[in-house]
């Protein structure tokens, strides 16, 4: 057992996903992970509000890449993950947090990724 009680919940090496990750529970949760170690994809249909949450994690020294991503339109969520696993090699943890429902379903977005990846989430 480590002496630091939270080192089991460090995100090292991890590339996490966050869907409406510009605001709200979604750049909270991306501020999280980044700092438990995770690179950050943030996926907002706002891309200048998704750059700008990129640019905030940057002036931490968090790693993150904005994906400018309609979750309500599938086509839009297909290029934003293809983007992310061709930037950074596959994903980890997906985040799913925007403030209206997504157009694939979780499992579905599980199997299209692990097509693109070595890495399963």
């Amino acid at each position: 057992m480590t002496s630091e009680p939270l080192a089991a919940f460090r995100l090292d090496g991890k590339v996490a996903a966050i869907t409406g990750g510009a605001g709200g529970i979604g750049r909270a949760t991306a501020e999280a992970m980044a700092a438990a170690g995770a690179v950050i994809a943030i996926l907002d249909r706002d891309g200048a509000a998704a750059e700008a949450a990129v640019q905030r994690l940057a002036a931490a020294r968090f790693g993150a890449s904005a994906h400018a991503a309609d979750v309500t339109v599938e086509a839009s969520l297909e290029a934003a993950f293809a983007a992310i696993v061709e930037r950074h090699g596959g994903i980890d943890i997906l985040a799913i947090a925007p403030g209206s429902g997504c157009a694939m379903p979780p499992s579905s977005i599980r199997w299209r990724i692990g097509k693109r990846s070595s890495r399963s989430i």
